[in-house]
């Protein structure tokens, strides 16, 4: 969906400018050693972090409003 076609939202000046298809989704780290919880998390931040990476890379048939932990999409 573009920007611009989303009921009830402004699209961005970006969204506008250019041609690309924004994507909103929803990233789970799962319970991750940090200095937030006292690195007492089951996982490497770097574990954590694959999702949110993948999900800020996904192309143009990737999904959209979604919410996921690591490659499993979550209901909600």
């Amino acid at each position: 969906m573009r920007p611009s076609s989303a009921p009830g939202a402004a699209p961005s000046r970006w969204a506008l400018a250019t041609s690309t298809t924004l994507k909103t989704n929803g990233a789970a780290p799962g319970h991750v050693a940090t200095d937030f919880n006292g690195h007492r998390g089951a996982g490497a931040p770097e574990q954590g972090a694959a999702v949110v990476i993948r999900l800020a890379t996904v192309d143009e048939d990737g999904p959209s409003g979604e919410v996921f932990q690591d490659d499993t999409r979550l209901t909600w």
